[in-house]
């Protein structure tokens, strides 16, 4: 499956924005049992199936003070907060009424507002609500930590707004500007 996640990065330049950005989605892909198999960046063409190929002519990098980069950070945690509940209702349905041996055992009665295939998968469903990284998270931090309330979204935002630090050292990044980077990954 395919979704389009954001890393929120600090950089001086578009360029050191995208090459910052691709650096953690690096640390989010691959083989090492990160959560998403492979990613494509829209500053190229892509393939047929990732990148513009599926997803179209997406910008490749925005200031997040520009219209297009807040849509794509508000668009993020939109989508976060949306899987959120999502799961969330489904777990509170399936679990109302039902014993701890049934969510252990994942054996939970039979409720209407629920599929009977997802009762069986209640675990999954609490893992997607705590997931820190992977399918239910859109936006990233620089560090590659997954974006998963509006607080954090804030924090990350202007981290490194403080010109000097609690020893009155120059912070080097104070000048920095606040970069968004799409990129579609597989998982």
């Amino acid at each position: 499956m395919h979704m389009v996640i954001r890393a929120i990065v600090y950089a001086k330049t578009k360029a050191e924005a995208l090459e910052k950005a691709k650096a953690t989605l690096d640390q989010l892909s691959g083989d090492n049992g990160q959560p998403f198999d492979y990613y494509r960046t829209f500053d190229g063409p892509g393939t047929r199936v990732s990148g513009r190929g599926r997803y179209g002519n997406l910008t490749a990098c925005e200031l997040v003070t520009s219209p297009n980069g807040q849509a794509l950070v508000e668009e993020g945690m939109q989508a976060t907060c949306e899987e959120f509940q999502k799961n969330l209702t489904i777990i509170r349905a399936a679990v109302a009424g039902a014993s701890d041996e049934q969510i252990r055992e994942e054996q939970l009665p039979e409720i209407p507002e629920i599929l009977p295939e997802l009762r069986s998968m209640i675990r999954y469903y609490f893992n997607k609500v705590g997931e820190y990284q992977g399918s239910s998270i859109w936006l990233y931090s620089e560090e590659g930590e997954g974006i998963r309330s509006r607080a954090q979204l804030g924090d990350v935002l202007s981290m490194f707004r403080v010109l000097y630090d609690d020893q009155g050292k120059r912070n080097p990044h104070a000048e920095d500007l606040v970069w968004v980077v799409p990129a579609d990954v597989h998982f």
